[in-house]
């Protein structure tokens, strides 16, 4: 299960992340492309339960944004360290020595 989930994530932001040999997609283009490959290419309840997370995200930050509370998409990824296998987030880093 944790590689059907690994799979629908890193697909997602490997479309929606700029590459040197392509610009990124538009979120709305990547959305479609994951569910059109529901069920062939990928886990179709992983796909359907992973854009549920996105649509709650995305009303999380519509309400941030009319209170006045912005962040980011950037702001909410954490930085990964290459050469270590490292993650940051908030300042902390979690990963491999």
């Amino acid at each position: 299960m944790s590689a059907r989930i690994l799979s629908v994530v890193d697909s997602y932001d490997a479309m929606i992340s700029d590459r040197p040999y392509r610009a990124a997609l538009p979120v709305a283009e990547a959305r479609a492309e994951l569910q059109r490959c529901a069920g062939r290419q990928y886990d179709p309840q992983v796909v359907e339960a992973f854009l549920s997370v996105l649509d709650a995200e995305d009303a999380g930050d519509a309400q941030a944004m009319s209170t006045g509370t912005t962040r980011s998409i950037q702001e909410s990824r954490p930085k990964a360290a290459k050469e270590t296998g490292a993650v940051q987030k908030d300042g902390e880093t979690i990963g491999f020595p």
